[in-house]
């Protein structure tokens, strides 16, 4: 008999009393690397017996264009770890293709012959023509895919698409002050000089939470004052570039709204600042208009510096 977990984060389900957790991946290129890959986050095994974590069993699925694939992982294969976010997000398990390998069915082929190899134990592939997955997928709300399709920047990894969102918002700044000599920044700490003050620039996208029920926009790893971590911030003034299917918003931020921690991470990694839209809402238009709503109100110090509409670039 199986139950879902209730409350508890470090497993989804119990089988007869064995805890099973349940990671999922989309099979990817990996432009850098030029290879293809499968990558599962945040596996919270135990460093020096993983025997003793807090599932019993941990289950892949992997998400590739020959289908979905289900494997029952030996908690060793592939498991790598995150550095100092290791103990608070866990590890990562990562299964290659060849280097150069461009095609990804052969690619494939690798990635499941060196699972295979393992002691991990293949449970099962679903069709993505299934009928259950056609059911689950009707029944869901629309997915952040499905809003951004055909739009402009919407095919590239998340990290080409900060560097142009950057680029942009750059390019704001120095429209918005022509007087300003804008020049590269000589720190990782900030990412342009205008005149002597230090900009920092970051981007996100409006994204639908499954588990919580709402659009969601959130900005990461922003170096703000801490008490005990940081004197002050490492930077003078705040560019936020929010990313939507209606085109990219430039705001500066007031170093308050909306700010929040990280617990242990917010050393290493900064403070986030995230904004939500109505819990229940998946009209992504009326979030978006709640999420502005927000940031335009006048008791808070955010200010809007430009908007740039999007058109579909096909149809």
């Amino acid at each position: 008999m199986c139950q879902h977990s209730r409350g508890n984060l470090q497993y989804n389900w119990q089988r007869d009393g064995t805890r099973v957790q349940l990671k999922s991946a989309q099979m990817k290129w990996n432009k850098t690397h030029r290879l293809w890959l499968v990558q599962f986050q945040n596996v919270k095994l135990k460093e020096d017996d993983a025997a003793t974590s807090n599932f019993d069993e941990l289950l892949l699925a992997l998400y590739t264009p020959r289908g979905i694939l289900v494997y029952q992982h030996d908690l060793k294969h592939g498991r790598s770890a995150e550095g100092l976010h290791t103990a608070v997000s866990g590890s990562g398990i990562y299964v290659y293709g060849p280097t150069g390998q461009t095609d990804w069915s052969q690619a494939l082929d690798v990635i499941l012959q060196k699972l295979d190899a393992s002691a991990c134990h293949f449970l099962g592939n679903f069709s993505l023509k299934d009928g259950l997955l056609s059911e689950l997928a009707a029944d869901r709300p629309q997915t952040t895919l499905q809003v951004y399709k055909d739009l402009p920047l919407a095919d590239l990894s998340s990290k080409a698409r900060g560097d142009s969102l950057k680029a942009l918002v750059r390019e704001v700044d120095s429209m918005l002050h022509p007087a300003g000599m804008i020049t590269d920044a000589d720190s990782h700490a900030f990412d342009w000089l205008r005149g002597g003050a230090k900009i920092k620039c970051k981007s996100a996208q409006l994204c639908w939470s499954r588990s919580r029920q709402y659009w969601q926009i959130s900005f990461h790893n922003i170096k703000l004052q801490a008490f005990g971590i940081r004197e002050m911030a490492t930077f003078d003034e705040l560019l936020l570039a929010l990313y939507t299917p209606r085109g990219v918003y430039v705001y500066k931020h007031d170093l308050e709204f909306a700010v929040s921690t990280q617990g242990v991470r917010t050393a290493t990694s900064g403070h986030l600042v995230t904004m939500n839209g109505p819990k229940g809402e998946q009209n992504w238009q009326e979030a978006l208009e709640a999420i502005l709503t927000k940031l335009d109100a006048e008791s808070i110090g955010c200010k809007r510096l430009a908007f740039v509409p999007f058109r579909r670039l096909k149809g």
